[in-house]
């Protein structure tokens, strides 16, 4: 079995300060191409344009993620992580693959991915079996994507974020954001 293991970030004691590293982190993943990958007018993979896809994906979400936060849209926001977790499973799951450059040109020629299988060839890479397999390594990451689901699909949780009890009932709140969140 696989050592859980745990991400260690500086503590931040203001949201101003998280939001300053998450910008920070933003601009980190978008300088990894120039020393990730091959030099300019290189031939790429299918697997490694995939994986440019992910690392497009992660900055926009981290900048989108920062005006959801500031604005205080905690539903934006929450499917944000949602969206960020699950491309990091689908990356992920490309190690638990036979031929990760096979699965890659599938991918970039518009299979789904829940169409790989992993090495014992029956397993579908469905998001269960991606999260479960990523929360061998990092133990949070299934019950984070199970509470950011909530926020992605209308449910009791979305519908409860947006109702303000009062002492004569409650009310909905249309505006779509939460200044005390």
């Amino acid at each position: 079995m696989r050592e859980t293991k745990e991400i260690q970030l500086d503590e931040l004691n203001t949201l101003a300060d998280r939001i300053a590293r998450v910008r920070e982190m933003a601009v980190e993943i978008e300088r990894l191409p120039d020393g990730t990958y091959a030099p300019l007018g290189s031939h790429l993979a299918p697997v490694e344009w995939f994986s440019l896809a992910a690392v497009t994906k992660s900055t926009s979400n981290a900048h989108a993620f920062q005006l959801m936060v500031q604005t205080r849209n905690t539903i934006a926001a929450s499917a944000l992580i949602r969206m960020q977790i699950e491309a990091a499973m689908r990356l992920f799951g490309l190690t638990l693959v036979d031929d990760v450059e096979e699965a890659g040109a599938l991918l970039m020629k518009g299979e789904k991915y829940s169409a790989l299988r992993m090495r014992d060839g029956r397993t579908r890479l469905v998001d269960r079996i991606l999260h479960e397999e990523l929360s061998k390594l990092y133990a949070w990451v299934s019950e984070t994507y199970e509470d950011t689901s909530a926020f992605v699909h209308l449910d009791r949780v979305n519908i409860n974020s947006k109702i303000t009890y009062l002492e004569k009932g409650g009310f909905f709140n249309l505006a779509g954001i939460r200044a005390s969140r």
